[in-house]
């Protein structure tokens, strides 16, 4: 699991 994915995964959610 790449810890960049998560972070963008992360930083889109709270978007939404």
């Amino acid at each position: 699991v790449d810890s960049a994915s998560l972070s963008s995964a992360a930083a889109d959610s709270q978007s939404a």
